[in-house]
């Protein structure tokens, strides 16, 4: 399954920060060759409001992987999007989150009990056989 180009575009205009939309642009580049996005490193991605996890939530059913360290535009109702709607999903990298809440990883943790929540950071991402 691919993301549509649409799907892409909404993510991409909900972005309010030129930085974030350049990030996204080199990365929906990828996308675009890629039939499922799986890992998605959205680090420091500090622009992206709620409407953008919304549509993060929406679209990206296949994630299973999610590094959301430092994204002060996220808030609990973002991770709510996140935890609704992707379905696949099986760890989120969280910190420096300033806007979500214990309660709502707390209640993160208790809906998606399969989803791990790891509270530490991950510098880079590689495949397996380079470790």
């Amino acid at each position: 399954m691919h993301l549509p180009d649409d799907c892409l575009f909404f993510i991409f205009e909900k972005f309010d920060s030129s930085v974030d939309r350049e990030s996204f642009g080199l990365t929906c580049h990828r996308l675009l060759r890629c039939p499922l996005l799986k890992e998605w490193n959205l680090s420091l991605c500090t622009e992206i409001k709620l409407s953008g996890w919304e549509s993060i939530g929406k679209y990206c059913h296949n994630l299973e992987k999610l590094h959301v360290n430092g994204c002060r535009g996220l808030c609990d109702r973002g991770l709510i999007a996140l935890r609704n709607g992707c379905k696949r999903l099986s760890v989120v990298y969280i910190t420096r989150c300033q806007q979500v809440s214990m309660l709502a990883i707390t209640l993160f943790k208790i809906a998606r009990w399969d989803v791990e929540m790891k509270l530490e950071e991950v510098m880079c991402i590689m495949p397996k056989h380079f470790f």
